[in-house]
């Protein structure tokens, strides 16, 4: 999950988007009112890289950041029945 929180400035009425880094720079149409994004694939050792954007009511986009999501390490665990 990526949320993006905490923004200020601009003219408001935020819109998201967030994509893959191999993905174009979005254009309005690409972005959605929740600053929420569930679903997203991470990588095992190296990540996921993914581009975040943000644009007011008047279609001022700025770019965020980029953000690296790494899957966790799988939990292992050994039971022992005494």
């Amino acid at each position: 999950i990526i949320e993006i929180v905490d923004i200020t400035g601009g003219w408001g009425d935020y819109s998201y988007y967030v994509a893959p880094t191999s993905s174009p720079a979005p254009t309005p149409s690409d972005y959605q009112t929740s600053p929420i994004f569930t679903g997203l694939a991470g990588g095992v050792a190296t990540g996921t890289d993914y581009q975040v954007w943000v644009k007011d009511r008047r279609d001022c986009p700025i770019q965020l950041a980029d953000i690296n999501l790494i899957d966790p390490s799988e939990i292992l665990a050994s039971l022992v029945i005494t």
